[in-house]
């Protein structure tokens, strides 16, 4: 184990701190960099906030049986057609991105859920 933070921290790409990211365009900026540390967290994010979704979609739905209540919840609902790599949901997110820089202020959450809406076509 060892050995491998060694060799990970010896590598110019790992050994850079990440900045932070918090906005639309912060997270965009990091999933476009090409820097490999990047492209790793960016795909961590982005599969994470998609396994919420996902989760969301099982108990949330199984507790919201009125319209009315699913309608609120709508875009917190997962909507893919399954299987979505890491990798789809990157690509998905900076094609979204790269439209929407209209968006860049908000919270990156915001674009890639709405990111992943538009881009699973889900229900309104």
């Amino acid at each position: 184990m060892r050995s491998r933070r060694l060799l990970l921290a010896s590598d110019p790409a790992f050994a850079q701190t990440p900045r932070p990211t918090r906005t639309i365009q912060d997270l965009y900026a990091q999933c476009t960099s090409g820097n490999p540390l990047d492209g790793l967290l960016c795909m961590n994010y982005l599969q994470g906030v998609a396994e919420t979704m996902q989760l969301n979609s099982v108990v949330i739905l199984n507790l919201a049986k009125t319209e009315r209540l699913e309608a609120r919840i709508s875009p917190l609902i997962d909507c893919s057609p399954g299987g979505v790599t890491g990798g789809a949901t990157v690509q998905i997110f900076i094609n979204w991105a790269a439209q929407h820089p209209e968006e860049w202020s908000e919270p990156k959450a915001v674009g890639a859920l709405q990111a992943f809406h538009e881009g699973w076509s889900c229900p309104r």
